[in-house]
């Protein structure tokens, strides 16, 4: 006896254009095309001269026990189902139907599935990238799913952040599911999530509308909508939904390069094994495994796991890092505050940053210097006003021209300091043409246009220029790169040498490259210049002078 075949196809989300090459063959393959009639109407192009079975919704394992008939009887036979035949559709009820009648691969009938664009792949690409990161798919019908097991679904895809996609989401007699799912997901989303509804897709009743988590119940949903809910970084921006990969968060668009202690191809910082460490750290500064299951919204059992060998030697590796005062690991006290290791790197970049002066040639790497000034650029500035600007000096000539202007300010500097001027004189200059990065830091022209902050305080773009300066100084340090702050020039001969517009400003001049090795001590301190004073002559309760102490 010629036994048959049962082709599971999905037709797509509709239109013929959607629908696979391979899907097509399927189909002019097959003696006999069974499926829902709505389904049925949609490739009818396709069935001249076939027997067609069209049966109405629910009658699944009927399609299934047509299908398994006729193709017992040697015949071809294909099933079709919208969308993907795998997704909610009838290739799972097929096998349950053949398995359950005592059919095994290989034994007579033989059965494909055919692949077709899903309705979740098909309604993301009309309203952009809303399934860009990990997502979700849930059903919200209850004809064969309790509805617990729905709720718990929707609770778990909201806590872990998912974009998710809705299936199912209405019916005549069922329409208080979508209500009921958008209270479960409020729980742990905004009112403004961002959320397209998809009804149609593909065919001549499309329709599209995107609104947010917390107006699906004024919204039009029936049973052909599928409903795309962002995740907490999903945008809506010129009518397009975006949930993001993360690439911005990891590389600067403008080069393509890693941020600031992240690498191209290597795992976040944050990933499992910087978490790892984070979590071990955190236990040896104290905090117990419930305190951390909460902190990361993770299992208690997950946590005592991860606490173990062989993760814990990621620890080891690690504790030779200083803490803020040589050694101290307590937790800051804040559930936002770093880990101690990465919080005593911030302190020890603070306590050993230098004023250098000496150089080794050696060119700075381009990825380390565009971490830099990413990281110079993230300080804070009044108004938002962000006055600094930076000019890479490359030029030799141009240099050399700098040099002699900052070695004529020295002498005149000199001559202003009388009993001091030789003190001043052997101070080293020579880092200007050394080091492997000068940079010229500017005010930028137009400050003026900026009055917040600046109304009475006008030298407040100064500022904000110098918290550019220190970020960068300071991320330098960590880099293992030193930096020399130059203000021996006279401002306005500079802005000539360099062509800057009218009303911007030089401000300072960066030496940065790589050194032998780091001043133990600041060098004007080691020079005798001054020493460092003690921090209760530095701080006021009150009134100027009233000392910060207590009763």
């Amino acid at each position: 006896m010629i036994e048959g075949r049962i082709l599971l196809v999905g037709i797509g989300p509709g239109g013929l254009e959607h629908m696979t090459r391979r899907a097509r063959d399927a189909i002019a393959e097959a003696d006999t095309v069974i499926g829902y009639a709505g389904y049925i109407r949609l490739v009818t192009d396709l069935l001249e001269g076939k027997e067609v079975i069209a049966k109405p919704m629910t009658a699944e394992l009927e399609r299934a026990a047509e299908a398994l008939e006729r193709a017992r009887a040697g015949r071809t036979v294909a099933l079709v189902s919208s969308g993907d035949a795998g997704i909610y559709g009838m290739a799972s009820p097929t096998y349950e139907h053949l398995l359950e009648s005592g059919w095994r691969p290989g034994d007579g009938v033989q059965v494909q599935v055919v692949p077709g664009c899903t309705a979740l792949s098909s309604c993301a690409a009309l309203v952009g990238a809303p399934l860009g990161h990990d997502f979700c798919t849930i059903s919200l019908s209850d004809l064969l799913t309790p509805w617990t097991a729905i709720a718990r679904r929707l609770e778990a895809a909201a806590r872990g952040d998912f974009a998710i996609a809705l299936y199912n989401p209405k019916s005549g007699r069922r329409t208080r599911h979508i209500l009921e799912a958008g209270r479960i997901l409020l729980q742990f989303r905004t009112r403004d999530t961002p959320v397209a509804i998809v009804h149609a897709a593909y065919r001549p009743e499309q329709r599209i509308q995107l609104t947010t988590l917390g107006d699906i119940g004024q919204s039009e949903i029936g049973m052909l909508s599928t409903l795309l809910v962002g995740n907490s970084h999903t945008l809506l921006r010129e009518d397009l939904m975006l949930t993001p990969r993360g690439y911005t968060d990891k590389y600067i668009c403008s080069s393509r390069e890693a941020r600031g202690g992240e690498r191209r191809g290597r795992s976040l910082s944050t990933g499992l094994e910087g978490w790892l460490a984070e979590v071990q750290e955190r236990q040896l500064a104290g905090a117990g495994v419930a305190e951390l299951a909460e902190a990361y919204g993770l299992s208690p059992d997950y946590i005592a796991g991860s606490l173990h060998e062989p993760a814990a030697s990621l620890v080891a590796e690690r504790k030779g890092a200083d803490g803020p005062q040589g050694g101290d690991r307590r937790p800051s006290g804040s559930p936002q505050g770093f880990g101690p290791v990465e919080r005593a790197a911030v302190y020890r970049a603070i306590r050993e940053r230098r004023d250098m002066r000496h150089f080794r040639p050696d060119p700075v790497d381009p990825e380390v210097l565009e971490r830099l000034l990413e990281a110079a650029v993230q300080a804070p500035s009044v108004g938002y006003m962000q006055p600094w600007r930076f000019i890479r000096v490359l030029d030799p000539g141009l240099r050399h021209a700098i040099h002699g202007m900052v070695a004529k300010e020295q002498e005149a500097t000199a001559q202003a300091c009388g009993g001091r001027a030789q003190e001043v004189r052997r101070l080293k200059l020579q880092g200007i043409l050394e080091c492997g990065e000068l940079l010229v830091v500017a005010l930028a022209d137009g400050r003026e246009r900026y009055l917040l902050g600046r109304r009475t305080m006008s030298e407040m773009d100064l500022c904000s220029v110098a918290c550019a300066i220190q970020n960068l100084w300071l991320a330098a340090r960590a880099e293992g790169l030193g930096m020399g702050w130059v203000s021996l020039f006279e401002p306005e001969a500079l802005a000539r040498l360099l062509g800057f517009p009218k009303g911007a400003r030089p401000v300072a001049l960066l030496c940065l490259g790589q050194v032998e090795a780091f001043y133990p001590k600041p060098m004007l301190e080691t020079a005798g210049w001054d020493t460092r004073r003690p921090l209760a002559e530095l701080i006021f309760r009150d009134t100027w002078g009233q000392p910060d102490t207590e009763e």
